[in-house]
């Protein structure tokens, strides 16, 4: 419980690229709540942060998904391999200029891409929170604080290479996204001894 309570949550929203890049890069957001709709996989504000969490945070990156929906479904491969081709993201004629003004630094299209795959490939809850009532988002919610808890002390996955040019290299996404639904059902079902573990009393304790 003292662990949960110790958190502090900061709305993306509410930091300008100077304050954001700087909470990155200094270790202060060791993990990330990605609130997924269906705005998510087009929105340019959202994928470019995402990118940059994975490539330039300090304290790593440990997203935790939350799907508002009532039933989420993984996207196909294509969705990847167009964030990766730039057809996606509206910045404009000169996209670099808009990723520097947005992030302070460039980030590559392939690395936004990556961060999506990795979000994707983490445990996804769901919060149907058009329909549901107040008591199934807030169970829902401190399940998710719970797990976000028992993460931090894990080392984070090691951020991924990319090549520098996304315009014209072919990363291979074709077909990934479908592979890794069937995998994230398999996890999804049994039950983790590591860190699934803690989260499991730490669960216990808040209720």
């Amino acid at each position: 419980m003292e662990l949960v309570q110790r958190l502090s949550l900061v709305q993306d929203i509410d930091l300008d690229p100077a304050a954001f890049a700087a909470m990155v890069k200094g270790g202060k957001l060791p993990a990330v709540i990605v609130i997924i709709t269906g705005g998510t996989y087009k929105s340019s504000p959202q994928l470019l942060r995402l990118g940059y969490h994975q490539q330039f945070n300090s304290a790593g990156f440990r997203p935790h998904p939350i799907a508002i929906c009532d039933i989420f479904s993984m996207p196909e491969g294509k969705v990847l391999e167009d964030i990766q081709k730039g057809r996606v993201l509206a910045l404009g004629a000169n996209y670099k200029a808009a990723i520097t003004a947005f992030l302070t630094e460039e980030i590559t299209f392939t690395r936004v891409a990556l961060a999506l795959q990795q979000v994707l490939e983490s445990r996804v809850f769901l919060c149907n929170s058009a329909l549901s009532t107040e008591k199934a988002i807030k169970d829902c919610l401190r399940t998710q604080l719970v797990e976000v808890t028992a993460s931090i002390p894990i080392a984070s996955k090691a951020v991924p290479e990319a090549p520098a040019d996304t315009q014209e290299t072919d990363f291979g996404f074709k077909g990934l996204v479908p592979l890794q639904q069937h995998r994230y059902m398999a996890s999804y079902a049994q039950e983790d001894q590591s860190p699934q573990a803690n989260a499991k009393e730490l669960e216990e304790m808040l209720v």
